[in-house]
């Protein structure tokens, strides 16, 4: 049990209470965007007639693309684990990404309030 007071003496001494570069090692990748589905594009008047959805295919594609262009030094190899909770119309919808280092894989979600979508992509840094 730390005593009392250690985290006032340490301070006093200079010394650091926590690592900051982690966190801020942890917000650099961590990315954030908006994917924009053309509701004008002909897939939807028959995806579905009368209310239109985008298809599951098309929102990994776009995640991988934006996840290239967000981490230039991975290559998307591999989607996986996908759930996609409910249905997007087209339009703009939020996302986010978070590197995981440890298993080369970049986690995926898409909605704000509310997800919408989310998933794993597996990656591969372009170096070897």
């Amino acid at each position: 049990m730390p005593k009392a007071g250690g985290s006032l003496k340490a301070l006093q001494a200079g010394m650091p209470l926590a690592k900051t570069e982690n966190l801020q090692r942890r917000r650099a990748m961590q990315k954030s965007g908006v994917l924009h589905f053309d509701p004008g594009l002909p897939l939807f008047r028959e995806h579905f007639p009368g209310a239109p959805r985008v298809p599951g295919s098309l929102i990994i594609a776009a995640l991988a693309e934006e996840a290239g262009r967000l981490f230039p030094h991975l290559l998307p190899v591999r989607a996986g684990r996908f759930r996609f909770r409910l249905f997007l119309t087209p339009g703009d919808w939020p996302f986010s990404m978070e590197y995981d280092e440890t298993g080369n894989r970049v986690l995926c979600r898409v909605g704000s309030d509310r997800v919408m979508a989310d998933g794993v992509l597996v990656m591969q840094r372009k170096d070897g």
